[in-house]
């Protein structure tokens, strides 16, 4: 099971920044999530700038999971599919 949060803030007309956290429990089994030797919590967080432009949003994108234990950056142009 997983649940997560965004908060976006608009600056300006074309400026948005959005930050990101979310919490994933994962078991093999319905049974093992009430063990904690047997289930796994992850938590991730990513921070984003975004700029409207003509061809979609332009987006900037850095986060963090602890399952990497690593930073990461992400680039994009346009809506997600």
């Amino acid at each position: 099971s997983s649940a997560g949060s965004d908060i976006r803030l608009r600056l300006g007309k074309k400026h948005y920044i959005t930050a990101s956290a979310q919490v994933l429990h994962e078991a093999d089994s319905f049974g093992d999530y009430f063990d904690k030797e047997l289930s796994q919590w992850h938590i991730g967080f990513a921070l984003e700038y975004a700029y409207s432009s003509l061809l979609g949003p332009f987006r900037f994108n850095v986060h963090w999971s602890d399952l990497t234990r690593s930073f990461g950056v992400y680039c994009g142009i346009g809506l997600d599919f």
